[in-house]
């Protein structure tokens, strides 16, 4: 697959990336960004591909007031779309982490 990602802040759309790389490996895959964010965040995770095209994958969901960290994690469990895990697709480890400056 090929990622592709929306980040929304209150509600609108701030940022949207689209990977030019195909990963199929369970390995850590890290897209550094630089934005200044605050409030309700979104990010919004698709699948793009040739054959199917683009599969809505998982959806996290925080406020910016409860960072208290320079390292955000969520869980399997703590992920919209993820934590059902209906297709097998997801590891019990799989985690969407934050670096936070």
């Amino acid at each position: 697959c090929k990622p592709y990602f929306i980040v929304f802040q209150n509600g609108e759309e701030i940022y949207e990336f689209e990977s030019t790389e195909s990963y199929k490996t369970e390995e850590p895959i890290s897209f550094p960004l630089a934005l200044h964010i605050s409030g309700d965040i979104k990010l919004q995770f698709y699948s793009v591909s040739d054959i199917l095209g683009t599969q809505e994958m998982f959806t996290v969901h925080f406020h910016t007031f409860y960072i208290n960290s320079s390292h955000v994690r969520f869980s399997r469990d703590m992920i919209d779309g993820a934590h059902l895990n209906t297709f097998k697709q997801f590891t019990d480890s799989f985690s969407v982490t934050l670096e936070v400056k």
